[in-house]
């Protein structure tokens, strides 16, 4: 397998968690969940990384998931406050937690591979070299790259919850008060959707960059809303436009040797904007 395929491989595979579980925080109108869990995070990276001293260590992704979870704990307890929205208490938070990561990356991280430009746009082209290995029996061996290995796993984890709890999920998205009524509790949903989007964030961090794993969380749902009738054409179109972005946005980098999450950003955009002035056309025919 090529360096290029794979590269495309992990692209899409973070394009279609972001886009899955996106959707479902865009319908509930927490999107900005994603933006506090992916800002959150790389505080729980940094703390994990100065204890452990291994940027390998699987003790990175638990203190990364506390970190978001705490933040988002944190939010909602001052947004049960009467005087703090929740929009308000999330971004607060999460503007500090991610001012306490980039400060400490920069006093204490400049000896290692930790740096605020690879924390922000992430590194597509050098995933490849980080790579898991697997044997079957002692027979064949199997390496994977480990943003590969990583992302698909989530994407097992996503598509699983969807497609398990799918009846459930259109009651709480839809209809909170007919959740309730059959016996639903929209709390342990949102709770698990917000344990999902966690894994998500964490699993592109590495691979991404914060800026890249946002525009995936919000830029293909809103994009696929102009179109979307159900919650399966939400979820179905926002991955097709996350993977066309993706496939576009790494074509133009390797045309014009650029950032490839920059790239990737761009075509997001470019398709976001395209779509909606379409609709406006469509509506005014």
């Amino acid at each position: 397998m090529s360096a290029s395929l794979q590269i495309a491989l992990i692209a899409i595979t973070v394009a279609c968690n972001g886009a899955l579980i996106g959707s479902l925080l865009f319908l509930k109108r927490r999107s900005l969940v994603a933006d506090t869990v992916a800002h959150s995070v790389l505080l729980g990276f940094v703390l994990g990384f100065f204890i452990t001293q291994s940027l390998n260590s699987p003790w990175l992704l638990l203190s990364a998931s506390l970190s978001g979870l705490l933040c988002l704990a944190a939010s909602e307890y001052f947004s049960s406050l009467a005087f703090v929205k929740i929009d308000a208490a999330q971004v607060l938070l999460l503007s500090f937690f991610f001012a306490l990561a980039l400060a400490a990356i920069n006093l204490f991280g400049e000896k290692v591979h930790l740096d605020s430009d690879a924390v922000m746009l992430g590194e597509l082209a050098f995933a490849p070299f980080q790579r898991i290995s697997f044997s079957f029996f002692g027979l064949y061996a199997v390496s994977l790259p480990k943003a590969l290995f990583i992302g698909l796993s989530v994407l097992f984890l996503n598509i699983l919850f969807i497609a398990l709890l799918y009846k459930q999920l259109v009651s709480v998205l839809f209809d909170t008060v007919f959740a309730v009524q059959a016996g639903l509790s929209p709390r342990v949903f949102q709770y698990a959707l917000v344990f999902l989007a966690t894994l998500t964030a964490i699993s592109a961090f590495d691979a991404v960059g914060t800026l890249l794993a946002l525009s995936f969380f919000a830029v293909p749902p809103a994009t696929a809303f102009f179109f979307a009738r159900s919650l399966k054409s939400l979820l179905i179109l926002a991955t097709l436009f996350a993977v066309f972005s993706s496939m576009a946005g790494y074509g133009l980098a390797a045309l014009g040797d650029f950032s490839i999450a920059g790239s990737i950003g761009s075509a997001m955009g470019l398709l976001f904007v395209f779509t909606l002035l379409s609709s406006r056309i469509l509506k005014k025919l």
